[in-house]
């Protein structure tokens, strides 16, 4: 086999290394954030995280919430954190059974992950899997789908 064989072999090989995780530059700064400011890091195991950044709709992040609250069973709030600016946003019966980290300078809204809402961000292999800025017509299905 002649190096020219291998060529096409080496850059296939590449790009599919490169497509492993999408989210890679996100991964990084979220991770940071999260050790800079909470001294945590993306965990290995499947885990959600919900972020409510200052620039909301409050009827999304109030139905976001009460679909939340609802819908999704005790045992699945294990592997959810909710990250805030205000305390006051997250309902006390939500609150009560999971993770509420509070970052009252919103820093995470200048990391560089589109946030608006209520922002699902999913991690697995302690990588972003998925970023999902949950809108109003969305939010039943968001929460079916991803926390069921």
């Amino acid at each position: 086999m002649n190096k020219f064989s291998l060529v096409p072999l080496v850059l296939f090989t590449l790009l599919i290394l490169s497509c492993d995780n999408k989210y890679l530059n996100e991964t990084n700064v979220f991770n940071n954030y999260l050790n800079d400011n909470f001294h945590e890091k993306i965990p290995n195991d499947e885990h959600k995280y919900l972020l409510v950044g200052e620039f909301k709709c409050n009827g999304c992040v109030e139905k976001t919430f009460l679909e939340i609250n609802k819908n999704v069973k005790d045992e699945k709030f294990n592997s959810v954190t909710i990250i805030t600016y205000d305390l006051l946003i997250v309902p006390d019966s939500i609150e009560n059974r999971t993770k509420v980290l509070l970052d009252e300078n919103a820093m995470f809204e200048r990391i560089g992950l589109s946030i608006a809402n209520v922002t699902l961000v999913k991690t697995n292999n302690s990588k972003i899997v998925k970023i999902k800025v949950i809108n109003l017509n969305e939010i039943e299905k968001v929460v079916y789908e991803e926390f069921n």
